[in-house]
């Protein structure tokens, strides 16, 4: 308990970057595998639970360990490094309303390697239900390609010839282009979605001049940033 009233007066990490939208704001490095919801820490509804777990140097109990994961503050997890006073804000991403997610970069079982601001750590689940696969996780949610986006679609997974976007959907690019998630497919060592650019599908402003358009593209950048991703909050 003595961890969970230091949480309250120890400072987070001094950087101010959004380390609760991680994945929105590109500071997630390595492509990553998934969310996994913490519901033993915190609830759908930021209620704290009072408890703590482990974050581990590997797959397995008997690795060194890492740190302490905690809710510190409404919506927000913090790690306290093992042996130090030290603590900082976990990047998360919101799972659905306000709960946030550790972002998953590796599955081993029921063992998950999650990212951390500096590097990543592991921990163990219980319940496979709380992890949330990407792509898979957009569907039936409100979805979109992020800006920055060059526009091309591929008409097949794995094809080498993409296809450029019509030239009436290339202004709307400068903003999330709104999608509609459809499929998933492995082909080697990438993913890939097929997606469907729907005109009608942003919230309240539908697109007009365009029309539906549906292909494939690869499911993370060359960054490693997802290349499709969702509105948590909804409209």
């Amino acid at each position: 308990m003595a961890f969970l009233l230091c949480l309250g007066v120890l400072p987070l990490s001094l950087n101010a970057q959004d380390w609760h939208a991680a994945v929105q704001t590109g500071l997630i490095k390595e492509p990553m595998l998934g969310l996994l919801n913490l519901p033993d820490v915190i609830t759908p509804d930021c209620v704290a639970r009072g408890r703590v777990v482990q974050l581990f140097g590997a797959a397995s109990t008997s690795s060194l360990v890492i740190g302490w994961l905690a809710q510190s503050e409404p919506c927000q997890l913090t790690l306290r490094h093992e042996g130090t006073s030290k603590t900082e804000e976990l990047p998360t991403a919101e799972s659905s309303y306000e709960v946030p997610a550790a972002i998953v970069l590796q599955r081993e079982g029921l063992w998950f390697r999650i990212a951390l601001q500096r590097g990543s750590s592991w921990i163990a689940r219980a319940n496979a239900d709380d992890f949330l696969p990407y792509p898979d996780l957009l569907a039936d949610r409100l979805s979109y390609v992020p800006t920055g986006w060059d526009g091309r679609l591929w008409d097949a997974p794995g094809s080498t010839d993409p296809r450029p976007l019509p030239a009436a959907w290339r202004p709307h690019l400068q903003r999330e282009a709104p999608i509609q998630f459809l499929a998933s497919r492995r082909v080697g060592a990438q993913t890939w979605i097929q997606v469907r650019l729907d005109p009608s599908a942003r919230c309240g402003d539908a697109l007009a001049g365009v029309s539906a358009v549906t292909g494939w593209l690869p499911a993370h950048r060359p960054s490693g940033a997802p290349s499709a991703w969702f509105y948590s909050r909804g409209c």
